[in-house]
């Protein structure tokens, strides 16, 4: 599983490719979906208490809903399920929010004449990836960093659980088995990959905002979102 420094420099990679072949155009994006990125603020927060619970306080845990819920008691898979649920349902939101990014701020008859790959209204995540594969430059590890078989099967509920971990078919059929501990770094993953892709377009058609958040500063950021992986300044 790629590294997040790696993860990070695929993503700038990507981006800038994407920046070289002209392909980005300014839109307001983030000021139409901003209700929805505050939400995924609040969804991240709660993810990271769920996680801290489980990693540091899991019997208490289990021990207060089993007295509050007698009838139903829980076991230490049902709290893995639980967390698993949640952060699958967070990864699906940066899968479609990337998309929705794409779909909002890329100039897709560009990159379909620089690709060969026809865009139609109703644009898939598979779309943009088969075109990004055909762009100079791109680098096979960022199919890693995309995972369009991940994407689908979470977005079209194909995975499933056993007593190690989440598994789904990829397009070959093969059963793509990832243990519990290593879900929270693959979707951690498409995290990243939308942050970094983002943040650079910030950076480059709307610097304003940039020096504004920089003028507030993070700490005031956190506080709506103070587990959100903010940079303390």
């Amino acid at each position: 599983m790629l590294t997040v420094n790696e993860i990070e420099t695929l993503s700038k990679s990507l981006y800038t490719i994407l920046r070289v072949e002209d392909c980005f155009k300014k839109s307001d994006f983030h000021e139409r979906y901003a209700n929805q990125l505050f939400r995924i603020g609040v969804q991240f927060n709660n993810i990271q208490r769920k996680k801290e619970i489980t990693n540091n306080y899991l019997e208490e845990y289990l021990k207060w809903n089993t007295e509050k819920a007698s009838d139903l008691p829980m076991t230490k898979y049902d709290c893995l399920v639980e967390l698993t649920t949640l952060l699958c349902s967070f990864g699906l939101t940066h899968y479609e929010f990337l998309k929705r990014f794409f779909i909002e701020t890329m100039i897709l008859d560009r990159l379909g004449s620089r690709t060969g790959i026809k865009f139609s209204t109703r644009v898939t995540y598979g779309t943009f990836v088969k075109a990004f594969e055909k762009l100079p430059n791109f680098d096979k590890r960022m199919n890693e960093m995309l995972d369009e078989d991940f994407r689908n099967a979470l977005a079209h509920d194909t995975w499933y659980l056993d007593e190690n971990g989440m598994k789904y078919a990829n397009f070959k059929k093969e059963i793509i088995a990832i243990p519990f501990s290593k879900i929270p770094q693959k979707i951690n993953m498409i995290g990243i990959t939308y942050t970094i892709i983002t943040k650079n377009y910030f950076q480059d058609f709307f610097p304003e905002m940039v020096k504004i958040y920089e003028k507030v500063g993070s700490k005031e950021i956190n506080k709506l979102f103070p587990l959100y992986g903010m940079n303390e300044d």
